[in-house]
């Protein structure tokens, strides 16, 4: 990218330029960075694809096509990526470290979301593409189970389909399921930041925050999915399986990304206390358990960060 860079500015350091020496290309990474989506859709960029080639997909979700899983089939590479590149940003801010953690954050919670491995495996996502009790209408669908009316309202907005009518395009378009777990991925849900603001360091939490436990990482992603439900209770098996899921990726990541450790500096998850709400300043709010309950009005008001080192548990 650097010799791109100089080609492409190749006069700006003659003689006869009064800004010789000054347009430097660190000063233009440094800049761009700090624009999360800035050139990430472009083909000069370092897409999505970039980092989850064909083949690490398949490793990644390796038992999603066994015979015995109901979405046999269904979860395409090419329904990721198209889906992915929907969403700029995603999985493409930050450095590459900043990058893997997220998409291990990501496959590491829809894995857990449609497991249908063996306990304890941490390899079997994907396996499902709608819950098992389908008793109502809005049941879980997707990567994330998108569950729940309003959820659904939401999410068909965000991605432009008429999903509360359709509800099963999530199930039956596998470009529409992955775009609604991406957007809840990338989006605020009601007055909690989004997934992806948090992993890659975007979120700064309150002091009243920090006085609970939520600090940015892992846990609080969990909160956002299914706070209400796990986070507080305890070594519950589902915790265990998404921390197992994430935990599996840094070692088929290229190079991986660090080690994922459980430190006395880091926050376990099951010691993150059940979010009602993340406490706001503006409009009145409903306390709620989970990110599936009725909706409610949307805090945009988070404060961006630089990157900085995130717990991981």
């Amino acid at each position: 990218m650097k010799d791109l860079f100089e080609q492409m500015l190749s006069f700006r350091n003659n003689d006869a330029c009064p800004a010789k020496g000054f347009y430097t290309y660190d000063a233009f990474i440094a800049a761009a960075t700090s624009f999360p989506g800035f050139g990430t859709t472009g083909t000069l960029a370092q897409d999505i694809g970039s980092i989850v080639t064909s083949n690490l997909f398949e490793q990644m979700l390796s038992f999603r096509n066994n015979d015995a899983c109901p979405a046999k089939g269904f979860y395409t590479y090419d329904a990721f990526i198209a889906a992915a590149n929907s969403f700029p940003g995603f999985g493409t801010t930050g450095d590459d470290t900043a990058r893997k953690k997220e998409i291990a954050a990501f496959f590491g919670q829809t894995s857990h979301e449609t497991n249908g491995g063996a306990s304890g495996t941490f390899n079997g996502g994907y396996c499902f593409v709608r819950q098992i009790d389908q008793s109502e209408r809005y049941y879980g669908r997707g990567p994330i189970q998108l569950t729940h009316q309003a959820n659904y309202d939401r999410a068909g907005r965000g991605i432009q389909q008429d999903l509360v009518n359709n509800p099963d395009l999530v199930a039956t378009d596998a470009l529409i399921s992955f775009k609604t777990a991406i957007w809840f991925w990338m989006t605020p849900q009601d007055n909690k930041p989004s997934s992806h603001d948090v992993i890659t360091g975007r979120w700064t939490p309150s002091a009243a925050d920090m006085s609970a436990n939520r600090v940015p990482g892992y846990g609080v992603i969990t909160n956002i999915i299914n706070g209400g439900l796990e986070c507080g209770m305890g070594r519950i098996e589902a915790v265990e399986n998404r921390i197992g899921f994430y935990r599996r990726l840094p070692a088929v990541l290229p190079n991986g990304f660090g080690a994922l450790s459980r430190g006395d500096s880091d926050v376990p998850i099951h010691k993150v206390p059940i979010l009602d709400y993340f406490p706001i300043t503006i409009g009145t709010l409903r306390k709620k358990k989970s990110w599936a309950a009725s909706s409610v009005q949307q805090n945009d008001a988070y404060i961006p960060s630089s990157w900085s080192s995130l717990k991981d548990l």
